[in-house]
Protein backbone atom coordinates (compact mmCIF):
# COMPACT_ATOMS: atom_id res chain seq x y z
CA UNK A 1 0.00 0.00 0.00
CA UNK A 2 1.34 3.26 -0.95
CA UNK A 3 2.03 5.69 1.73
CA UNK A 4 0.47 8.92 2.21
CA UNK A 5 2.17 12.69 2.03
CA UNK A 6 1.97 12.52 5.40
CA UNK A 7 3.10 9.37 6.45
CA UNK A 8 6.58 9.78 3.79
CA UNK A 9 7.29 13.19 5.33
CA UNK A 10 7.13 12.08 9.36
CA UNK A 11 9.51 8.40 8.36
CA UNK A 12 12.15 11.45 7.49
CA UNK A 13 11.26 13.38 11.06
CA UNK A 14 9.51 15.90 9.04
CA UNK A 15 6.49 17.88 9.67
CA UNK A 16 4.28 18.70 7.06
CA UNK A 17 2.79 21.99 6.07
CA UNK A 18 -0.06 21.84 3.17
CA UNK A 19 1.14 24.97 0.48
CA UNK A 20 -1.91 27.05 -1.18
CA UNK A 21 -2.15 30.10 -3.50
CA UNK A 22 -4.63 32.36 -4.45
CA UNK A 23 -6.57 35.27 -3.36
CA UNK A 24 -7.94 35.32 0.54
CA UNK A 25 -11.07 35.86 -0.81
CA UNK A 26 -11.42 33.72 -3.39
CA UNK A 27 -11.27 30.22 -2.82
CA UNK A 28 -7.18 28.83 -2.93
CA UNK A 29 -5.41 25.98 -4.55
CA UNK A 30 -3.17 23.39 -3.13
CA UNK A 31 0.16 23.53 -4.77
CA UNK A 32 2.00 21.01 -2.48
CA UNK A 33 3.25 20.34 0.63
CA UNK A 34 6.20 20.96 2.73
CA UNK A 35 8.61 18.87 5.43
CA UNK A 36 9.50 21.13 8.42
CA UNK A 37 11.76 19.80 11.30
CA UNK A 38 13.63 20.79 14.09
CA UNK A 39 17.41 20.49 14.02
CA UNK A 40 19.03 18.15 15.85
CA UNK A 41 21.84 19.08 17.68
CA UNK A 42 25.28 17.33 16.39
CA UNK A 43 25.94 16.56 20.38
CA UNK A 44 22.62 15.18 20.90
CA UNK A 45 23.72 11.48 20.49
CA UNK A 46 27.14 12.01 21.98
CA UNK A 47 25.01 13.38 24.99
CA UNK A 48 22.55 10.32 25.40
CA UNK A 49 25.87 8.12 25.22
CA UNK A 50 27.48 10.11 27.87
CA UNK A 51 24.43 9.47 30.47
CA UNK A 52 23.73 6.05 29.69
CA UNK A 53 27.31 5.07 29.63
CA UNK A 54 26.75 6.44 33.90
CA UNK A 55 23.63 4.44 33.98
CA UNK A 56 20.95 6.27 33.53
CA UNK A 57 18.54 5.16 31.02
CA UNK A 58 17.67 7.76 28.85
CA UNK A 59 13.73 8.27 27.48
CA UNK A 60 12.13 10.95 25.06
CA UNK A 61 8.80 11.57 25.60
CA UNK A 62 7.29 13.73 22.39
CA UNK A 63 3.94 15.04 21.37
CA UNK A 64 5.18 14.50 18.12
CA UNK A 65 3.70 11.60 16.08
CA UNK A 66 4.91 8.20 16.02
CA UNK A 67 6.86 8.08 12.53
CA UNK A 68 8.62 11.47 13.73
CA UNK A 69 9.68 10.16 17.34
CA UNK A 70 11.14 7.37 15.78
CA UNK A 71 13.67 8.92 13.18
CA UNK A 72 14.73 11.31 16.05
CA UNK A 73 15.42 8.14 18.35
CA UNK A 74 17.41 7.39 15.54
CA UNK A 75 19.69 10.01 14.72
CA UNK A 76 20.30 10.71 18.26
CA UNK A 77 20.93 6.68 19.56
CA UNK A 78 18.10 6.55 21.59
CA UNK A 79 17.10 3.06 20.30
CA UNK A 80 13.98 1.64 18.14
CA UNK A 81 11.26 1.09 20.79
CA UNK A 82 9.10 3.78 20.08
CA UNK A 83 5.24 3.88 21.71
CA UNK A 84 2.65 5.88 22.40
CA UNK A 85 0.50 6.38 25.13
CA UNK A 86 -2.06 3.18 25.81
CA UNK A 87 -5.24 3.76 24.53
CA UNK A 88 -7.11 1.58 27.30
CA UNK A 89 -6.96 0.73 31.12
CA UNK A 90 -6.36 -2.85 30.25
CA UNK A 91 -2.94 -2.14 28.91
CA UNK A 92 -0.51 -1.02 31.95
CA UNK A 93 1.52 2.09 31.34
CA UNK A 94 4.26 1.33 33.22
CA UNK A 95 5.00 -1.60 31.71
CA UNK A 96 4.81 0.46 28.41
CA UNK A 97 7.14 3.36 29.62
CA UNK A 98 9.96 0.18 31.25
CA UNK A 99 9.81 -1.34 27.67
CA UNK A 100 10.32 1.60 25.47
CA UNK A 101 12.98 3.87 24.73
CA UNK A 102 10.63 7.09 24.15
CA UNK A 103 6.55 7.87 24.26
CA UNK A 104 5.27 9.89 21.33
CA UNK A 105 1.78 11.47 20.81
CA UNK A 106 1.42 12.62 24.17
CA UNK A 107 -0.48 15.62 25.95
CA UNK A 108 1.62 17.90 28.43
CA UNK A 109 -0.55 16.05 31.11
CA UNK A 110 0.70 12.67 30.25
CA UNK A 111 4.52 13.75 31.34
CA UNK A 112 3.16 13.93 34.72
CA UNK A 113 1.34 10.89 34.63
CA UNK A 114 4.59 9.36 33.57
CA UNK A 115 6.23 10.64 35.85
CA UNK A 116 4.11 9.82 38.43
CA UNK A 117 3.85 6.03 37.35
CA UNK A 118 7.95 5.58 37.07
CA UNK A 119 8.20 6.80 40.66
CA UNK A 120 5.86 4.44 41.99
CA UNK A 121 7.87 1.53 40.53
CA UNK A 122 10.60 2.67 42.71
CA UNK A 123 12.65 4.69 39.96
CA UNK A 124 14.53 8.20 40.44
CA UNK A 125 13.01 10.41 37.86
CA UNK A 126 14.92 13.03 36.24
CA UNK A 127 13.21 15.16 34.10
CA UNK A 128 13.87 18.20 31.24
CA UNK A 129 11.18 20.46 30.21
CA UNK A 130 11.51 24.16 28.49
CA UNK A 131 7.53 25.22 28.51
CA UNK A 132 5.14 26.04 30.64
CA UNK A 133 2.98 22.58 29.97
CA UNK A 134 6.22 21.01 31.67
CA UNK A 135 5.93 22.81 34.92
CA UNK A 136 3.93 20.27 37.00
CA UNK A 137 6.25 17.74 35.56
CA UNK A 138 9.38 19.32 36.31
CA UNK A 139 8.25 20.23 39.54
CA UNK A 140 7.21 15.98 40.59
CA UNK A 141 10.42 14.51 39.66
CA UNK A 142 13.14 14.34 41.75
CA UNK A 143 15.57 15.97 39.25
CA UNK A 144 12.92 18.53 37.26
CA UNK A 145 15.86 20.03 35.04
CA UNK A 146 14.64 23.60 32.52
CA UNK A 147 16.77 24.02 30.04
CA UNK A 148 18.42 27.34 29.17
CA UNK A 149 16.20 28.63 26.84
CA UNK A 150 13.22 27.86 29.07
CA UNK A 151 10.02 29.54 30.06
CA UNK A 152 10.19 31.50 33.71
CA UNK A 153 7.45 28.96 35.06
CA UNK A 154 9.52 25.67 34.26
CA UNK A 155 12.92 27.28 35.54
CA UNK A 156 10.65 27.84 38.99
CA UNK A 157 9.20 24.52 38.99
CA UNK A 158 12.49 22.68 37.84
CA UNK A 159 15.47 22.23 40.61
CA UNK A 160 18.11 22.76 38.40
CA UNK A 161 18.74 25.02 35.24
CA UNK A 162 20.98 24.68 32.52
CA UNK A 163 23.03 28.05 31.88
CA UNK A 164 24.12 26.53 28.34
CA UNK A 165 22.89 25.25 25.16
CA UNK A 166 22.48 21.57 24.56
CA UNK A 167 22.08 18.54 27.23
CA UNK A 168 25.44 18.40 27.97
CA UNK A 169 24.95 20.29 31.27
CA UNK A 170 23.37 16.99 32.52
CA UNK A 171 26.36 15.03 31.80
CA UNK A 172 28.53 17.74 34.39
CA UNK A 173 25.69 17.48 37.20
CA UNK A 174 25.87 13.54 37.12
CA UNK A 175 29.40 13.71 37.26
CA UNK A 176 29.46 16.56 40.24
CA UNK A 177 26.41 14.87 42.17
CA UNK A 178 28.56 11.61 42.50
CA UNK A 179 31.65 13.29 43.01
CA UNK A 180 30.07 15.16 46.13
CA UNK A 181 28.40 11.59 47.30
CA UNK A 182 32.08 9.80 47.30
CA UNK A 183 33.66 12.89 49.48
CA UNK A 184 30.79 12.45 51.95
CA UNK A 185 31.00 8.42 52.01
CA UNK A 186 35.08 9.23 52.72
CA UNK A 187 34.22 11.72 55.49
CA UNK A 188 31.11 9.63 56.63
CA UNK A 189 33.58 6.30 56.75
CA UNK A 190 36.33 8.27 58.63
CA UNK A 191 34.57 9.84 61.09
CA UNK A 192 32.80 6.22 62.22
CA UNK A 193 35.90 4.53 62.14
CA UNK A 194 37.70 6.99 64.43
CA UNK A 195 35.04 7.60 66.99
CA UNK A 196 34.80 3.56 67.50
CA UNK A 197 38.55 3.61 67.73
CA UNK A 198 38.97 6.81 70.22
CA UNK A 199 36.09 6.11 72.20
CA UNK A 200 36.98 2.26 73.03
CA UNK A 201 40.67 2.44 72.96
CA UNK A 202 39.84 5.22 76.12
CA UNK A 203 37.82 2.80 77.76
CA UNK A 204 39.89 -0.27 77.36
CA UNK A 205 42.76 2.08 78.43
CA UNK A 206 40.98 2.91 81.82
CA UNK A 207 40.12 -0.53 82.49
CA UNK A 208 43.62 -1.57 81.73
CA UNK A 209 45.87 0.73 83.99
CA UNK A 210 43.40 2.61 85.64
CA UNK A 211 43.46 5.63 84.79
CA UNK A 212 42.98 8.36 81.82
CA UNK A 213 45.67 8.53 78.86
CA UNK A 214 44.70 12.38 77.92
CA UNK A 215 44.37 14.81 79.20
CA UNK A 216 41.27 17.66 78.93
CA UNK A 217 43.69 20.12 76.36
CA UNK A 218 45.15 16.54 74.63
CA UNK A 219 41.55 15.92 73.86
CA UNK A 220 40.51 18.99 72.97
CA UNK A 221 43.30 19.53 70.35
CA UNK A 222 42.38 16.06 69.42
CA UNK A 223 39.35 17.02 68.28
CA UNK A 224 40.35 20.17 66.50
CA UNK A 225 42.83 18.99 64.31
CA UNK A 226 40.43 15.54 63.42
CA UNK A 227 37.71 18.01 62.83
CA UNK A 228 39.96 20.39 60.68
CA UNK A 229 41.44 17.37 58.85
CA UNK A 230 38.47 15.74 57.62
CA UNK A 231 37.13 19.14 56.94
CA UNK A 232 39.50 18.98 53.79
CA UNK A 233 38.01 16.21 52.47
CA UNK A 234 35.27 18.56 50.42
CA UNK A 235 38.64 19.11 48.19
CA UNK A 236 39.73 15.87 47.85
CA UNK A 237 40.36 14.01 44.54
CA UNK A 238 37.94 11.44 44.17
CA UNK A 239 36.44 9.37 41.31
CA UNK A 240 32.73 9.29 40.72
CA UNK A 241 30.97 5.93 40.03
CA UNK A 242 29.61 4.68 36.63
CA UNK A 243 26.18 3.84 37.94
CA UNK A 244 23.89 5.65 40.34
CA UNK A 245 24.94 5.76 44.05
CA UNK A 246 22.56 4.47 46.93
CA UNK A 247 22.84 5.48 50.34
CA UNK A 248 23.06 2.06 52.57
CA UNK A 249 23.75 2.92 56.41
CA UNK A 250 24.33 -0.77 56.96
CA UNK A 251 27.10 -0.99 54.27
CA UNK A 252 28.55 1.79 56.17
CA UNK A 253 28.49 0.80 59.62
CA UNK A 254 29.60 -2.64 59.07
CA UNK A 255 32.62 -1.32 57.29
CA UNK A 256 33.25 1.59 59.89
CA UNK A 257 32.73 -0.87 62.68
CA UNK A 258 35.24 -3.42 61.30
CA UNK A 259 37.97 -1.15 60.90
CA UNK A 260 37.34 1.13 63.98
CA UNK A 261 37.76 -1.97 66.19
CA UNK A 262 40.53 -3.54 64.43
CA UNK A 263 42.10 0.05 65.00
CA UNK A 264 41.40 -0.32 68.29
CA UNK A 265 42.87 -3.32 69.26
CA UNK A 266 46.13 -2.39 67.62
CA UNK A 267 46.06 0.83 69.87
CA UNK A 268 45.97 -0.75 73.04
CA UNK A 269 47.99 -3.42 71.95
CA UNK A 270 50.86 -1.33 70.63
CA UNK A 271 49.84 0.94 74.34
CA UNK A 272 50.42 -2.15 76.63
CA UNK A 273 53.33 -3.21 74.73
CA UNK A 274 55.18 0.01 75.06
CA UNK A 275 54.25 1.30 78.15
CA UNK A 276 57.73 0.25 79.82
CA UNK A 277 59.56 0.23 77.15
CA UNK A 278 59.22 3.41 76.26
CA UNK A 279 58.54 4.73 80.17
CA UNK A 280 55.32 5.74 79.76
CA UNK A 281 53.82 4.29 83.04
CA UNK A 282 56.18 6.31 85.00
CA UNK A 283 55.13 10.00 83.76
CA UNK A 284 51.77 10.38 83.05
CA UNK A 285 52.46 13.67 81.31
CA UNK A 286 54.20 11.36 78.94
CA UNK A 287 51.92 9.11 78.80
CA UNK A 288 49.75 12.27 77.80
CA UNK A 289 51.95 13.07 74.89
CA UNK A 290 52.23 9.76 73.29
CA UNK A 291 48.06 9.09 73.48
CA UNK A 292 47.70 12.31 71.65
CA UNK A 293 50.29 11.69 69.24
CA UNK A 294 49.27 8.17 68.43
CA UNK A 295 45.73 9.33 68.06
CA UNK A 296 46.19 11.97 65.63
CA UNK A 297 48.65 10.41 63.85
CA UNK A 298 46.52 7.28 63.45
CA UNK A 299 43.17 9.33 62.31
CA UNK A 300 45.31 11.14 59.33
CA UNK A 301 46.69 7.59 58.18
CA UNK A 302 43.06 6.58 58.61
CA UNK A 303 41.62 9.19 56.83
CA UNK A 304 43.78 8.79 53.67
CA UNK A 305 43.09 5.48 53.51
CA UNK A 306 39.23 5.27 53.88
CA UNK A 307 39.19 7.88 51.33
CA UNK A 308 39.77 5.57 48.35
CA UNK A 309 37.59 2.32 47.61
CA UNK A 310 40.09 1.07 46.33
CA UNK A 311 44.13 0.64 47.52
CA UNK A 312 45.28 3.90 49.13
CA UNK A 313 47.75 4.27 46.37
CA UNK A 314 44.78 4.49 43.49
CA UNK A 315 44.36 7.88 43.60
CA UNK A 316 46.28 11.29 44.72
CA UNK A 317 44.56 13.43 47.66
CA UNK A 318 43.81 16.80 47.00
CA UNK A 319 46.83 19.46 47.61
CA UNK A 320 44.83 21.13 50.10
CA UNK A 321 44.24 17.85 52.14
CA UNK A 322 47.93 17.26 51.38
CA UNK A 323 49.07 20.72 52.99
CA UNK A 324 46.82 19.81 56.04
CA UNK A 325 47.94 16.28 56.63
CA UNK A 326 51.19 17.62 56.45
CA UNK A 327 50.91 20.75 58.62
CA UNK A 328 49.40 18.26 61.55
CA UNK A 329 52.00 15.63 61.14
CA UNK A 330 54.45 18.54 62.04
CA UNK A 331 52.98 19.90 64.35
CA UNK A 332 52.74 16.59 66.30
CA UNK A 333 56.21 16.18 66.03
CA UNK A 334 56.61 19.49 67.15
CA UNK A 335 54.84 18.57 70.62
CA UNK A 336 56.48 15.34 70.96
CA UNK A 337 59.81 16.61 70.71
CA UNK A 338 59.59 19.63 72.41
CA UNK A 339 56.37 19.34 74.66
CA UNK A 340 53.46 21.96 75.23
CA UNK A 341 51.97 22.62 78.56
CA UNK A 342 50.83 19.53 80.70
CA UNK A 343 52.21 17.39 77.18
CA UNK A 344 56.08 16.12 78.05
CA UNK A 345 58.69 15.92 75.17
CA UNK A 346 58.48 12.37 74.20
CA UNK A 347 62.01 12.19 72.38
CA UNK A 348 62.90 10.68 68.74
CA UNK A 349 62.56 6.98 69.69
CA UNK A 350 59.26 6.96 70.81
CA UNK A 351 58.00 9.22 68.09
CA UNK A 352 59.76 7.10 65.14
CA UNK A 353 57.96 4.41 67.29
CA UNK A 354 55.00 5.39 67.20
CA UNK A 355 55.26 7.12 63.43
CA UNK A 356 56.73 3.68 62.17
CA UNK A 357 54.07 1.55 63.91
CA UNK A 358 50.87 3.57 62.90
CA UNK A 359 52.46 3.70 59.17
CA UNK A 360 53.09 -0.17 58.91
CA UNK A 361 49.42 -1.20 60.73
CA UNK A 362 47.50 1.26 58.47
CA UNK A 363 48.75 0.96 55.19
CA UNK A 364 50.18 -2.69 55.37
CA UNK A 365 47.20 -4.45 57.54
CA UNK A 366 44.37 -2.05 57.76
CA UNK A 367 43.88 -0.98 54.15
CA UNK A 368 44.13 -4.48 53.01
CA UNK A 369 41.11 -5.54 55.38
CA UNK A 370 39.49 -2.64 54.49
CA UNK A 371 39.26 -3.33 50.41
CA UNK A 372 38.82 -6.82 51.62
CA UNK A 373 35.40 -5.66 53.43
CA UNK A 374 34.34 -3.06 50.85
CA UNK A 375 34.35 -5.68 47.59
CA UNK A 376 32.69 -8.55 50.45
CA UNK A 377 29.82 -6.34 51.26
CA UNK A 378 29.50 -4.50 47.75
CA UNK A 379 29.06 -7.64 46.41
CA UNK A 380 26.36 -9.37 48.60
CA UNK A 381 24.88 -5.79 48.60
CA UNK A 382 22.44 -4.56 45.53
CA UNK A 383 23.51 -0.48 45.22
CA UNK A 384 22.08 0.08 41.57
CA UNK A 385 18.14 -0.61 42.55
CA UNK A 386 17.13 3.14 41.71
CA UNK A 387 17.65 4.17 38.21
CA UNK A 388 17.76 7.46 37.31
CA UNK A 389 15.65 8.67 34.17
CA UNK A 390 15.74 11.77 31.70
CA UNK A 391 13.14 12.91 29.72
Amino acid sequence: MRKSVEEQFSSKGLRVIAVAKGDLRSRQQLVGFAGVADKIRESSHQTVNQIQDLGVSVKMLTGDSLPIAKNIAQHIGLGDKISTMPKTKETSLGSVIEDSDGIAEIYPEDKYTIVKTLQSSGHIIGMTGDGINDAPALKQAEVGIAVANATDIAKDSASAVLTSEGLGGIVTMIKTGRTIYQRILSWVLSMITWKIHVVGYIVIMLFLIHYLTFSIFSMVLLLFLADFASMSISTDNVRYSLKPDSLNISWLFKIGLSLGIVNMIEGVLFTIGVLSYFELNSSVNRLYTFTFAYLVLTGLCNLMMVRERNHFWKSRPSTLLIITMVGEILLVIVISLFGFLELAPLGYMTLLGILGYVLSVSFLVNDPIKVYLIRKLSNNTNFNKNITKFG
